[in-house]
């Protein structure tokens, strides 16, 4: 039998975990300094990455059951559990990661557990307690003609099933005789796995590449103790809420039946109606308090397809807000949310606070947008006091913005009193928040006015990627809607009293907006040109290059999720098993090098792994390994010089400028004006080199810097006198 994992838990390396798995510098798992010999991560498949190196059973196992769709994770063998697993409930393994991913997660000896539930496409598994009942619901499942994936265990078998509908909730031991159901957020050990009692998991039937898909119906077959049927309890889908716009119960009056009935059937009414219809349906949205570009918004297409001219119908909407109108049914009035309604979720109250607060500063935009994040974690779920989950990748997603921006974003909004941590999450580590009760008493003690409905606009199109770095800020999208509700020229000066905006968002965001078509210039001032929130998102995406940008972010930020599980589980078997772990760990990583050409030390037969780790930093120095070396330097042979369209602030870096501009505080796209490499250095004119920013440029690429001497004006020439 192979030998079980030793209860020492003393590590001779100094692991340690941090508590911050969201963060994208975070390194959680850390071996001494072995991990700095290389941090290349190979994208190729793992069965390339092996190379020459043969699987081992349990790895080959696992990866065959990772492919066909099922989240795989290690336990200690010989035991049911023993490391951690909770946040495998969310994530899966890295693939293709050498250091920390599938392979490297399960070298040496260890059990093969299989997450079911979500991760492993809605797996859940058929727990049969005796061969009795493990071969009645085979029976059953051959009459149904149902594919079969069954495995022996110790005193039954796991009968593996997809659900169709979503995941199955647990069934208990006890509810059914000899067997129980797992689903929802539990796992079970697979082939090749080793029981407690001795006994090796062995596959009984795999008919196919995956478990069959089954509907939740199909399963009837099972019953409780009294003989009653027990039918499989489906948890349907999550909603991802953070994805739905952010939206207020409108308190105003509710249009009545015949503006509905136009906005959807307009394109219906007859010639000689058309007109008096849409002046109608118009006046009653003046009345309930829409604005004229959500009048537009509803009412255009339906009276444009009826045949009238664009012309006319906006003569016609432009008549109907030319003065006061009362609703149609002018019995349901409210003017104001207050906000110490019961019915008003925190999430709402805050929500409006976002769009009344003037945000000042350069950071404005990403302060803002950071804020609507929160709301929106809020919104998703909150508890009876207040806290709600919220890490700085996911807000990342939510605001377009970078882990670091929000990582700053956050701590400004905290010295604001705006918001405030509140631990860690125990599942993920990621961080807990709540809005501060100075906040929370501002909201109470006071009645806020609705922000005008232009503010609530731009939170819809926030949703989209047109707020990426590169398109829309928040601010740009305040003035645009603000332009729109208006109608009507006006110079920056006036669109910053009626805005609240500084000068400079305003002529910046009037610039950025000319250049996508959507406002207009003349004598008279600025004008917004009528556009619909899709019509936006088109022309952002026709001048930008930000299409697909967040669905790249959240395949980065999975990735790191990923590499973060393998790493504390790796940490957590490196604490059990010691040091066998780590010399098949070591093993592993050196064979895949060797395929790739890379040199890696043996690891010695005798010698402490604090003293080989050193030993082993130290030969990788001495030998100065060609691949490693371009690896390593590969980004630093090139230096680029950036430029801040905004103040002209100029940044030498060798990779992307930060979001925030250091000099201005604003929001930037950065222009490349000038590239620098390390053959260019020497043919730099002396000129060039006394700027110094051109001097540390050079100095940070490794170049020889030459100074070149003056040459020293000619004497002048004596005179004959």
């Amino acid at each position: 039998m192979a030998k079980l994992p030793s209860d020492n838990t003393n590590s001779k390396l100094g692991l340690s975990i941090h508590s911050i798995p969201h963060n994208t510098t975070f390194r959680q798992a850390n071996f001494g300094n072995w991990a700095k010999i290389s941090n290349k991560k190979s994208t190729e498949s793992a069965l390339r990455i092996l190379g020459g190196v043969v699987e081992s059973p349990t790895q080959e196992a696992a990866r065959t059951l990772y492919d066909a769709g099922l989240n795989v994770f290690p336990q200690p063998l010989g035991r049911k559990g023993g490391y951690r697993w909770k946040m495998m409930q969310y994530t899966r393994l890295h693939r293709t990661d050498e250091q920390y991913g599938l392979h490297a997660a399960f070298v040496g000896n260890c059990n093969i557990a299989v997450m079911c539930g979500r991760t492993s496409d809605n797996l859940f598994v058929i727990d049969c307690e005796t061969e009795e009942a493990f071969a009645f619901n085979i029976a059953a499942m051959r009459y149904r003609r149902i594919p079969i994936w069954a495995a022996k265990t110790a005193r039954g078998g796991h009968i593996y099933l997809r659900c169709a509908e979503g995941e199955v909730e647990n069934i208990e031991t006890g509810t059914i005789p000899n067997i129980e159901v797992r689903g929802h957020n539990r796992y079970v050990l697979a082939p090749p796995s080793l029981h407690p009692d001795g006994t090796i998991y062995q596959w009984h039937i795999r008919e196919g590449d995956r478990p069959p898909l089954v509907s939740a119906e199909m399963v009837n077959w099972l019953r409780d103790k009294h003989g009653e049927q027990i039918m499989l309890e489906v948890i349907p889908p999550p909603v991802d809420i953070t994805t739905l716009p952010l939206t207020i119960k409108s308190p105003m009056a509710a249009l009545c039946y015949e503006t509905q009935d136009y906005i959807v059937r307009g394109h219906t009414v007859p010639e000689g109606e058309r007109n008096n219809r849409l002046f109608k349906a118009a006046c009653d949205m003046a009345g309930c308090g829409y604005t004229k570009y959500e009048a537009w918004e509803k009412l255009a297409e339906p009276a444009m397809r009826s045949g009238l001219p664009e012309a006319e119908v906006r003569r016609t909407i432009n008549s109907a807000y030319s003065q006061p109108r009362g609703p149609s049914r002018p019995f349901l009035k409210n003017d104001a949310i207050r906000t110490n309604n019961k019915d008003q979720e925190i999430w709402a109250q805050i929500l409006i606070f976002v769009k009344t607060h003037r945000w000042n500063g350069r950071t404005a935009s990403s302060d803002q947008a950071t804020m609507l994040a929160l709301v929106q974690r809020a919104r998703a779920y909150i508890n009876e006091n207040g806290v709600f989950r919220a890490s700085v990748r996911e807000l990342a997603e939510l605001a377009h913005l970078s882990p670091t921006t929000i990582q700053k974003a956050l701590k400004r909004l905290q010295d604001y009193g705006f918001i405030q941590r509140a631990g860690s999450d125990k599942l993920s580590s990621a961080g807990l928040w709540r809005f501060t009760d100075k906040i929370l008493h501002q909201l109470k003690s006071v009645t806020l006015e609705k922000p005008p409905q232009w503010k609530l606009n731009s939170v819809t199109v926030f949703n989209s990627e047109v707020c990426e770095r590169g398109g829309l800020t928040l601010v740009m999208l305040d003035l645009y809607f603000a332009m729109v509700s208006c109608s009507q020229w006006g110079m920056p000066s006036f669109w910053c009293d009626y805005t609240k905006l500084s000068i400079s968002q305003v002529n910046y965001g009037l610039r950025k907006l000319q250049a996508l078509g959507l406002v207009e210039h003349s004598k008279k001032g600025w004008r917004a040109c009528m556009a619909t929130n899709e019509q936006i998102i088109q022309r952002v995406y026709a001048t930008t290059n930000i299409a697909g940008k967040s669905e790249r972010r959240r395949q980065r930020h999975r990735i790191e999720r990923a590499i973060f599980a393998g790493k504390t589980i790796i940490n957590a078997r490196h604490r059990a098993e010691q040091d066998d772990f780590f010399d098949a760990w070591w093993e592993f990583q050196r064979q895949c090098r060797y395929q790739r050409g890379d040199y890696v030390p043996k690891l010695p037969a005798h010698s402490p792994l604090e003293e080989f780790t050193a030993s082993m930093v130290q030969s990788q120095r001495n030998q100065t390994l060609q691949h490693d070396i371009t690896a390593a330097t590969e980004t630093a042979n090139t230096m680029k010089l950036w430029e801040c369209p905004n103040c002209g602030q100029r940044h030498f870096s060798d990779e992307e400028p930060p979001d925030i501009c250091d000099y201005c505080q604003d929001m930037t796209t950065w222009r490349v004006v000038a590239q620098l490499s390390e053959e260019d250095a020497p043919n730099l004119p002396p000129q060039a080199l006394k700027d110094e920013l051109i001097r540390m440029a050079i100095e940070t690429l490794g170049a020889v810097l030459v100074e070149h001497d003056e040459e020293e004006p000619p004497p002048p020439e004596e005179s004959g006198d």
